[in-house]
């Protein structure tokens, strides 16, 4: 099953988990359930919109997205991440809620609706657990599912306890408590999807730009390189454009160059598109990009300004 299929079924089993609990909280009178109903929206709309980013990056790029629709899949992972943040925080604000004032929890009907829940987030991560290193898109909507399934580990716990010691009057404050710590994991899982959503945007090099150019001046007949750039379309694709300087003049000795520099590239750093300008050693080369006039000419603007 492809990965787009998985997320979309992982969707549909999610969705069950939402009804499991909002019906299960109104029959058994359980705010929590129907609180946790709720969040599970979240997780539905995070696993659709991971899917529909997903479809959407499989197109063939065109004259107006030359580089395809790659990119979709690091802004969904971006939406999914700030989704997460909202929903930790509600989850941090409703247990501060709970210390003050404690809610009774009926534990029994409460520990069948959260196994029910269990079972299903279990079945969404074999799912998609294989691929979501591959995918930062797949990786937000994974951290979506793994923090229901902490939530319901925590709920059944919280429900064992309860089962067995509600008559000590203090017992109502692991509900909250349990909430926190899965609040804490999420805040880990949030940080790493958005920090690596924001790098992928900012075009941050994804591999170390010193080592590229030290391999690349190592080679025969590259006597420098300059311009390098590295960035990161997607999760899956990896680009390069570089201009080196080369002692030969021959024609069919700088194509061959390049073409070994493109495969080694590929096998040595993953690297799947580079892009390399030629330079003879007599040649002259401005490609500063800078924000500046300095690196315009004299009266000139920077045309990203």
């Amino acid at each position: 099953m492809k990965i787009a299929q998985k997320l979309l079924f992982a969707s549909l089993i999610t969705s069950t988990i939402f009804v499991a609990e909002l019906i299960g909280g109104l029959l058994f009178g359980s705010l929590s359930l129907i609180a946790d109903s709720f969040h599970v929206i979240l997780d539905i709309v995070a696993l659709l919109f991971s899917f529909g980013a997903l479809r959407l990056a499989m197109r063939e790029s065109n004259d107006q997205y030359t580089f395809g629709y790659h990119r979709l899949e690091i802004f969904a992972a971006l939406t999914n991440g700030i989704l997460l943040s909202f929903a930790t925080f509600f989850i941090i604000y409703e247990a501060i809620q709970r210390f003050i004032a404690p809610i009774e929890v009926i534990p029994l009907d409460v520990l069948v609706i959260a196994i029910i829940g269990l079972g299903a987030n279990v079945l969404s991560i074999r799912l998609i657990g294989s691929r979501y290193n591959e995918d930062i898109n797949v990786k937000s909507a994974y951290i979506h599912i793994l923090g229901d399934t902490l939530s319901s580990v925590a709920v059944i716990i919280g429900a064992i306890f309860i089962l067995f010691f509600q008559y000590w009057s203090s017992i109502y404050v692991i509900d909250p408590l349990i909430a926190l710590i899965i609040a804490g994991l999420l805040i880990r899982g949030t940080y790493r999807v958005l920090k690596e959503s924001l790098s992928t945007l900012m075009q941050k090099s994804p591999i170390d730009t010193n080592e590229v150019i030290t391999w690349l001046n190592a080679q025969p007949q590259i006597m420098d390189t300059h311009d390098l750039h590295i960035w990161r379309l997607c999760s899956n694709v990896i680009i390069l454009s570089c201009h080196i300087v080369v002692k030969s003049n021959e024609f069919s000795e700088v194509c061959s160059i390049r073409e070994k520099l493109h495969a080694n590239l590929l096998q040595r750093f993953n690297i799947q598109h580079s892009t390399i300008q030629i330079e003879l050693e007599s040649e002259q080369c401005s490609c500063d990009l800078r924000h500046g006039e300095s690196a315009h000419g004299e009266g000139a603007t920077c045309p990203i300004d």
